[in-house]
């Protein structure tokens, strides 16, 4: 069986690292923001939504329970990054408890009040169902991840990928202008730096197993593992620019939707082309040099003597 390379497990630990470290700061920066009553920190940019003071708390308590699992803690470390991971979850089983059944736990203004007339506010204080949900995952994973041992961290991907993807989701309706995408009425939205600190977030997680799961693969030094490193970010990236420059042109007047249409399923089809022509020319490159390799040591076998 091949072993992962230790170059990129190596530098998806780094990146672990400092993807806690962002995610705590920052839940501690909102957290100020509400403090000090600093609105830009509570928006991140003019005229968004807030972050909720609740979620900039339990994006502390991610970040420092995924930085005390990265930095191999033992003994009262472990446990306060474990009972960090518990009270993520629990942040978003109880909020995700009180939209469910219309309760109020009065934990939503526990720590600040609420200001009703910001938009995007329905019930003070609270986050959104969606938001709450993603907690719920990330405390999962923090929990599998500050247990240790190989087996519990195997479901730490599980967990992540549906967190990366809602906020991907957020990130998109942002980008797009499609509000469904990251709100579900009549409940609060789903802010933009929190859609963008919960995909730090995830991606922080995923890449503090590299050896685990799919991880295993991408940080292989297989043809898979390589395409896979070449491939997704191209992917992600590119149909996400696609998209978002074919719809400016639309809003723009460039161009009606029909040839808007085209136009992005044509550049769709040049870009997907290209990068697999990419990728089957390195493949090509990796084949001929290992097909030399091979060659030689077959001559080099066939030119000593037997014995």
């Amino acid at each position: 069986m091949l072993s992962p390379s230790v170059h990129w497990v190596s530098k998806l630990q780094v990146f672990s690292r400092v993807g806690a470290i962002v995610v705590a700061c920052i839940g501690g920066t909102v957290l100020v923001g509400w403090l000090c009553n600093i609105s830009i920190f509570k928006t991140g940019l003019p005229g968004l939504i807030t972050m909720k003071a609740n979620t900039a708390w339990g994006f502390l308590a991610a970040g420092l329970s995924l930085l005390l699992a990265q930095g191999k803690a033992i003994g009262r470390g472990r446990t306060v990054g474990l009972f960090l991971a518990v009270a993520v979850l629990l942040i978003g089983s109880l909020t995700l408890l009180e939209h469910i059944f219309q309760l109020d736990l009065g934990i939503d203004e526990s720590l600040f009040l609420d200001d009703p007339t910001i938009p995007g506010v329905f019930l003070r204080g609270r986050m959104s169902p969606v938001t709450a949900s993603a907690f719920i995952l990330a405390g999962w994973a923090l929990i599998f991840l500050n247990r240790g041992s190989e087996r519990a961290q195997r479901w730490v991907p599980s967990c992540a990928v549906p967190v990366m993807l809602i906020a991907i989701q957020a990130v998109v309706g942002y980008a797009y202008g499609v509000p469904a995408l990251y709100q579900l009425k009549p409940f609060s939205a789903l802010a933009l730096h929190t859609a963008l600190t919960f995909w730090v977030l995830s991606a922080a997680l995923l890449a503090s197993v590299p050896t685990n799961g799919f991880m295993k693969i991408i940080t292989s030094e297989t043809a898979g593992g390589l395409v896979s490193r070449r491939l997704l970010p191209l992917i992600v990236v590119g149909l996400f620019v696609l998209g978002w420059l074919g719809l400016a042109g639309e809003v723009a007047g460039w161009y009606e939707v029909r040839f808007g249409v085209a136009l992005m399923v044509m550049l769709s089809m040049a870009f997907f082309s290209c990068i697999v022509l990419w990728n089957a020319r390195m493949l090509y490159r990796v084949d001929v040099q290992r097909s030399k390799a091979e060659a030689q040591i077959v001559s080099l076998n066939a030119a000593v003597p037997d014995r």
